[in-house]
């Protein structure tokens, strides 16, 4: 319940923060 939602919620913010920093990488 609880804790998907918040692993979930994370996963969501990390992989555009990902995604950004290897665009600004490149």
């Amino acid at each position: 319940g609880l804790a998907i939602s918040m692993q979930y919620s994370v996963t969501r913010c990390q992989i555009p923060v990902k995604a950004q920093h290897q665009r600004q990488n490149s």
